[in-house]
């Protein structure tokens, strides 16, 4: 994985799913599993937004498994080195200006504003579209196989 000297990465609601849903994911479910051992050996320091919770509940409330996005969310609150970045007035405004700036969605540019918000110098995700925001943290794209 390129992070390379990054040692607090702001984390997409993606990778969450191609962990929690790895068979979902064979391409990425590894990378997703090297990022969390990173994370939780303390190697790594991860940072993700309320988003994150609202966009990994969303596939098992759909199929009534809400004891799943239970547990989805547990594991984010839980995890040893992983914050989650509260969407306050700081987070939003940065978002505003992401958004307006670089053409983000809304849910994408809070969750790269939280992530610089809570000092991350690296940003984790397997969407294209934020890298058109690089110019303030370094994007780091995970690529499947």
């Amino acid at each position: 994985m390129a992070l390379g000297v990054h040692r607090r990465v702001g984390v997409d609601s993606n990778i969450f799913i191609y962990q929690f849903e790895s068979d979902n994911f064979p391409d990425f479910a590894p990378l997703s599993q090297e990022l969390f051992e990173l994370v939780q050996a303390g190697k790594i320091e991860a940072i993700t937004s309320g988003i994150t919770l609202t966009e990994i509940g969303v596939v098992p409330y759909r199929r009534g498994r809400a004891e799943v996005a239970y547990q989805y969310g547990y594991v984010l609150r839980t995890m040893p080195h992983l914050s989650l970045v509260d969407i306050d007035h700081r987070v939003a405004d940065r978002a505003a200006m992401l958004r307006a700036r670089y053409g983000l969605r809304t849910p994408d540019a809070l969750q790269l504003a939280a992530a610089i918000e809570g000092r991350a110098t690296a940003f984790l995700t397997a969407d294209r579209e934020f890298t058109r925001a690089g110019g303030e943290i370094e994007i780091v794209l995970l690529q499947g196989g």
